[in-house]
Parts: structure tokens; sequence; C-alpha cells
């Protein structure tokens, strides 16, 4: 336990972390915020602040406007990262979750949800 104490001192102190995580947590950063974007948009503007416990099981096991929202913003978050900052000194994080919440409220209407056994799921109670 020493040992691995001193060895982890010692390599941080030249840098052996930089070298191989900051490209990851730059991208942990610019995709974790997309994430939360979908629901965020469900509870709050979707389900209004409301999720009715007995109808939980007729939930879809996914939803596409979810995924393609968050690859979307976490693409948006990337791009603004790397490539073209935003204006304004806004943040690319969130940016890319203010775009998520309302792609995903677009999408949310033109796609269904999609249960394990395959069938899909327009409409789920919200009462």
């Amino acid at each position: 336990m020493l040992l691995a104490g001193i060895l982890g001192t010692f390599l941080g102190s030249l840098g052996f972390h930089q070298i191989f995580s900051a490209d990851f947590v730059t991208v942990l950063g610019a995709t974790a915020p997309p994430r939360a974007g979908p629901l965020i948009a469900d509870f709050y503007f979707i389900r209004k602040r409301h999720y009715a416990a007995e109808h939980l099981d007729d939930e879809p096991d996914y939803r596409l406007a979810g995924i393609v929202s968050f690859l979307g913003g976490a693409a948006l978050g990337l791009f603004s990262q790397h490539v073209s900052p935003p204006p304004g000194d806004l943040p690319s994080e969130l940016l890319a979750l203010c775009i998520t919440i309302p792609l995903y409220l677009l999408l949310h209407r033109l796609t269904p949800g999609v249960r394990r056994d395959g069938s899909r799921s327009r409409s789920i109670p919200s009462s």
C-alpha cells in the first residue's frame, strides 16, 4: 500500500496523469451534461413533474428520442469544445445541454418507445 502511494505520488509529480487522462476528462466533460437533457425534458415538460408509480411497468425500455438527442447534444458539445467555441463565453457543456432538451421534446413526439419484446409504445399514461 505504501509502495502504491509512493509510486502514485512520483508519477503524479511527473504529470503522468495528464498524458493519458486529459483527453478522457475533456470528452467526459463535454458529453456528460447532455445525458441529463432527456431526463430533464421528460420529467419537467412531458410528465409535468409527476411519474405515476402504477404505470412504471408500462414504460418502454428505451426511447429512440433520448438516445438520438443525447448523441446530438454530445456531438455538439465535442464540436464546440474542440472545433468552434460557442459565442459569448458560454460553456460548451451548457450549450449541449440546452440543445438536448428541445431536441428530445421534438423527437419524443415523432418516435415511439420500444419495449423488450419489440412492441412499440406511442403514449404512456401520465396520471
